[in-house]
């Protein structure tokens, strides 16, 4: 069958003004101008050129991130997190879990800068405690990252304000491909309940742990018992952890 002809589009031709229309053109202009001089002062506009400029960086981010990209296009960026809480004497080191996540970019055929691996010695007990966490999470809002690797989950967060965030940034492209060391994740619905689900039984652990530290530090108190503070005019037996009077220096107290 054949092809319909397509029409053929029209050119559209330039004819420059004669002089002649070129000075009545003016002539116009200046009769304008003398009966309203401000005639071509636009108003002062209520946005600054930071405003206009940010507008547009947006919308261009916005652009980004609905844009999903091939594996091999994809820049990622490498979380490590240990705690300077007492929660997590027994988590991995940094060193260890670097040493982990990058045998596992290596198996995933996934390339990480070096300028793109991010350690942190903060809780993510609660939100807002973590400036390095944050600037990471403004650089897949802007388009700059769009996978993440990190040795588990609750590296990530143990606070539900941002274990919602990272859901929701998975929702809308802008981490557009995750890796843990110790979890399998997909990206379908059932992987973001699992992830959720791995966020609030890291949130309910940091909760249960600090409850029981509490009730051991009142137990301790209430036993005489060391707390980590020495009591003036008192030693710590070593046997029963309990205070006892010092003969010498409770004289001197």
């Amino acid at each position: 069958m054949a092809k319909p002809n397509k029409p053929e589009r029209r050119k559209i031709k330039k004819i420059p003004l004669t002089d002649e229309q070129l000075s009545e053109a003016k002539l116009l202009v200046a009769e304008e101008l003398e009966a309203n001089p401000e005639i071509f002062n636009l108003p002062e506009s209520k946005r600054s050129v930071e405003d206009i400029s940010n507008f547009f960086v947006k919308v261009n981010a916005d652009q980004v991130m609905r844009k999903m990209l091939p594996k091999e296009r994809c820049r990622y960026v490498m979380y490590l997190r240990r705690s300077t809480d007492n929660e997590d004497k027994q988590v991995r080191s940094i060193e260890d879990q670097e040493v982990e996540c990058r045998a596992l970019a290596e198996q995933k055929g996934l390339k990480v800068r070096d300028e793109d691996i991010i350690s942190e010695n903060a809780s993510a007990k609660k939100s807002g405690n973590r400036p390095q966490f944050e600037e990471m999470l403004r650089g897949f809002k802007s388009g700059k990252y769009q996978g993440l690797i990190a040795w588990s989950p609750d590296r990530l967060s143990r606070n539900m304000k941002e274990a919602g965030e990272i859901i929701e940034m998975i929702d809308e492209n802008e981490i557009q491909d995750l890796h843990f060391k110790t979890q399998t994740f997909e990206n379908t619905p059932t992987g973001k309940m699992m992830l959720g689900i791995l966020f609030a039984t890291s949130k309910q652990y940091s909760d249960n742990l600090s409850v029981n530290v509490s009730r051991g530090i009142e137990g301790n108190a209430r036993d005489g018992k060391y707390n980590g503070i020495i009591k003036k005019g008192y030693y710590v037996d070593p046997l029963s952890g309990h205070f006892m009077p010092d003969a010498h220096k409770a004289i001197i107290a």
